[in-house]
Protein backbone atom coordinates (compact mmCIF):
# COMPACT_ATOMS: atom_id res chain seq x y z
CA UNK A 1 0.00 0.00 0.00
CA UNK A 2 1.08 3.17 -0.96
CA UNK A 3 2.16 6.37 1.79
CA UNK A 4 -0.57 8.40 0.44
CA UNK A 5 -2.92 5.63 0.38
CA UNK A 6 -2.43 3.95 4.14
CA UNK A 7 -2.87 8.28 5.20
CA UNK A 8 -6.14 8.75 3.73
CA UNK A 9 -6.67 5.21 4.84
CA UNK A 10 -5.52 6.23 8.58
CA UNK A 11 -7.08 10.27 8.47
CA UNK A 12 -10.41 7.68 7.59
CA UNK A 13 -10.46 5.42 10.07
CA UNK A 14 -9.37 8.34 12.37
CA UNK A 15 -12.52 10.85 11.88
CA UNK A 16 -14.71 8.01 11.80
CA UNK A 17 -13.88 7.13 15.16
CA UNK A 18 -13.10 3.66 14.63
CA UNK A 19 -9.62 3.67 15.73
CA UNK A 20 -11.04 4.75 19.18
CA UNK A 21 -11.95 0.80 19.12
CA UNK A 22 -8.63 0.10 19.59
CA UNK A 23 -7.53 1.69 22.81
CA UNK A 24 -7.58 -1.07 25.36
CA UNK A 25 -10.29 0.11 27.69
CA UNK A 26 -7.26 -0.30 30.80
CA UNK A 27 -5.20 2.89 28.97
CA UNK A 28 -5.87 6.72 28.77
CA UNK A 29 -5.32 7.20 25.67
CA UNK A 30 -4.23 11.35 25.59
CA UNK A 31 -1.91 13.44 27.67
CA UNK A 32 -2.75 16.54 29.73
CA UNK A 33 -0.78 19.44 30.22
CA UNK A 34 -1.88 22.27 32.45
CA UNK A 35 -1.42 26.03 32.14
CA UNK A 36 -2.29 29.21 33.94
CA UNK A 37 -5.17 30.11 32.10
CA UNK A 38 -7.77 28.87 29.16
CA UNK A 39 -5.85 31.26 26.75
CA UNK A 40 -2.75 29.71 27.83
CA UNK A 41 -4.11 26.61 26.61
CA UNK A 42 -4.99 28.26 23.09
CA UNK A 43 -1.95 29.64 22.66
CA UNK A 44 -0.34 26.54 23.01
CA UNK A 45 -2.97 24.82 20.62
CA UNK A 46 -2.53 27.97 17.90
CA UNK A 47 1.58 27.33 17.90
CA UNK A 48 0.98 23.53 16.90
CA UNK A 49 1.04 24.22 13.08
CA UNK A 50 3.99 25.83 13.32
CA UNK A 51 5.28 23.48 15.79
CA UNK A 52 4.87 20.92 13.27
CA UNK A 53 6.46 21.96 10.34
CA UNK A 54 9.59 22.28 12.19
CA UNK A 55 9.58 18.42 12.67
CA UNK A 56 8.10 17.59 9.14
CA UNK A 57 4.84 17.26 9.89
CA UNK A 58 1.47 18.76 8.07
CA UNK A 59 -0.38 20.68 11.36
CA UNK A 60 -3.12 22.80 11.05
CA UNK A 61 -5.43 24.77 13.44
CA UNK A 62 -9.39 23.51 13.33
CA UNK A 63 -10.69 26.53 15.63
CA UNK A 64 -9.01 28.32 18.76
CA UNK A 65 -9.37 25.33 21.05
CA UNK A 66 -7.91 22.59 18.74
CA UNK A 67 -5.27 21.63 16.02
CA UNK A 68 -4.51 18.95 13.91
CA UNK A 69 -0.95 17.24 12.75
CA UNK A 70 -0.09 14.51 10.92
CA UNK A 71 3.65 12.76 10.65
CA UNK A 72 4.69 10.29 8.40
CA UNK A 73 8.41 9.71 7.51
CA UNK A 74 11.24 8.07 9.76
CA UNK A 75 10.54 7.16 13.23
CA UNK A 76 12.76 9.26 14.67
CA UNK A 77 12.67 9.50 18.60
CA UNK A 78 9.07 9.25 18.73
CA UNK A 79 8.58 5.85 19.50
CA UNK A 80 10.60 2.96 21.19
CA UNK A 81 11.09 -0.19 19.71
CA UNK A 82 12.75 -3.73 21.64
CA UNK A 83 12.84 -6.85 19.77
CA UNK A 84 14.22 -10.68 20.94
CA UNK A 85 18.18 -11.23 19.60
CA UNK A 86 18.28 -12.01 16.30
CA UNK A 87 15.47 -10.86 15.23
CA UNK A 88 15.16 -9.21 11.89
CA UNK A 89 13.38 -5.62 12.14
CA UNK A 90 13.75 -4.57 8.33
CA UNK A 91 13.20 -0.66 7.73
CA UNK A 92 10.67 1.28 9.90
CA UNK A 93 7.99 3.86 9.18
CA UNK A 94 5.88 5.80 10.74
CA UNK A 95 2.68 7.55 10.68
CA UNK A 96 0.80 9.71 13.37
CA UNK A 97 -2.09 12.28 13.72
CA UNK A 98 -2.09 13.89 16.45
CA UNK A 99 -5.16 15.82 18.26
CA UNK A 100 -4.81 18.75 20.71
CA UNK A 101 -7.44 20.69 22.30
CA UNK A 102 -7.63 23.10 25.27
CA UNK A 103 -9.97 22.25 27.58
CA UNK A 104 -10.11 25.26 30.20
CA UNK A 105 -6.64 25.85 31.10
CA UNK A 106 -5.73 22.24 30.31
CA UNK A 107 -4.43 20.65 26.49
CA UNK A 108 -5.21 17.19 25.82
CA UNK A 109 -2.68 15.73 23.42
CA UNK A 110 -4.16 11.95 21.73
CA UNK A 111 -2.13 10.38 18.88
CA UNK A 112 -2.63 7.27 17.23
CA UNK A 113 0.68 5.33 15.91
CA UNK A 114 0.59 3.05 13.07
CA UNK A 115 4.19 1.81 12.50
CA UNK A 116 4.79 -0.25 9.44
CA UNK A 117 7.60 -2.74 9.15
CA UNK A 118 9.07 -3.28 5.65
CA UNK A 119 11.67 -6.14 5.14
CA UNK A 120 12.88 -7.74 1.97
CA UNK A 121 11.10 -10.43 0.69
CA UNK A 122 8.53 -10.58 3.39
CA UNK A 123 5.10 -8.63 3.34
CA UNK A 124 4.88 -5.45 5.27
CA UNK A 125 3.74 -5.62 8.30
CA UNK A 126 1.41 -2.74 10.89
CA UNK A 127 1.03 -2.50 14.31
CA UNK A 128 -1.53 1.02 15.89
CA UNK A 129 -1.20 2.22 19.28
CA UNK A 130 -2.08 5.29 21.17
CA UNK A 131 0.37 7.79 22.78
CA UNK A 132 0.09 5.88 25.93
CA UNK A 133 -0.17 2.28 24.48
CA UNK A 134 2.16 -0.03 23.02
CA UNK A 135 1.79 -3.15 20.11
CA UNK A 136 4.10 -5.90 19.06
CA UNK A 137 4.33 -7.33 15.77
CA UNK A 138 4.28 -10.69 15.09
CA UNK A 139 8.33 -11.38 15.14
CA UNK A 140 8.17 -10.07 18.98
CA UNK A 141 9.23 -6.31 18.36
CA UNK A 142 7.27 -4.40 20.72
CA UNK A 143 7.13 -0.77 20.38
CA UNK A 144 5.74 2.31 22.15
CA UNK A 145 5.43 6.20 22.13
CA UNK A 146 7.83 7.88 23.71
CA UNK A 147 5.99 11.36 23.98
CA UNK A 148 8.21 13.51 22.41
CA UNK A 149 6.19 14.18 19.28
CA UNK A 150 3.12 15.40 21.83
CA UNK A 151 5.94 17.20 23.86
CA UNK A 152 7.21 18.88 20.26
CA UNK A 153 4.08 19.47 18.87
CA UNK A 154 2.97 21.30 22.02
CA UNK A 155 6.46 23.27 22.28
CA UNK A 156 7.01 22.12 25.83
Amino acid sequence: MGGRTLRSLIIGLLVSGLLAACTPPNEAPSQRLSTQSAQAAKEIVSRVPMNASRIGAEGRQINAEGSIATYNGAPRNFIACVAPPNTDVGDLSLDTRTTVVATGADVISTTIYVVTMARPGATNASITFSNSGRSRFSNGMACQATSKLEATLVGT
